[in-house]
């Protein structure tokens, strides 16, 4: 700034030499405001995004917790309506499992006189309903049926193996 003064020959009580370092000092300022305006908006969007995930979660939760209970309802009333029929209904919540630990459900076929009026053979089904309050966002479902899937591949190999052994033999 001082070389352009000296150049041009602009005395210290010239006006245009305050205008000038007038000019210079807006110039400087300024020119931190897209910096600042840029930090900021930034913020404001990380503030957005983590308020928009935390009502995302409160409202997942919400929901989880009245289809589980619209569920366990659903199941009473279908017991009921079949008038102590084959409609069973069981809940269970686990606080935490450990790790590795497995669960089993077994169901029982009891063949007896329980309905004489039927004229043809009941289905068995099972339905499980899987959620982790702690975590909506685990694909439990997911990791199940691959799991699922894996034992599946496992057992048809080892199928495989075992008619190859008989062919063999």
């Amino acid at each position: 700034m001082y070389r352009v003064k000296n150049a041009l020959n602009i005395r210290d009580n010239d006006s245009l030499w305050l205008i000038l370092v007038t000019l210079q000092s807006y110039g400087t300022l300024f020119s931190k405001y897209p910096g600042m305006i840029s930090e900021h908006a930034g913020q404001v969007m990380e503030d957005i995004r983590r308020t928009a995930a935390d009502v995302a979660d409160v409202e997942t939760k919400k929901a989880l917790g009245t289809l589980s209970e619209a569920v366990a309802r659903t199941s009473e009333a279908v017991a009921v309506m079949r008038n102590h029929g084959t409609v069973q209904s069981s809940r269970w919540t686990f606080k935490q499992g450990k790790p590795g630990e497995k669960w089993f459900v077994v169901v029982v076929r009891q063949d007896r006189d329980w309905n004489p009026t039927a004229v043809e053979k009941e289905q068995y089904s099972l339905v499980v309903t899987v959620a982790d309050r702690d975590n909506e966002r685990a694909q439990l479902y997911t990791q199940i049926q691959t799991r699922i899937d894996q034992q599946a591949v496992v057992r048809e190999q080892q199928r495989a193996k075992m008619t190859a052994v008989r062919l063999r033999n």
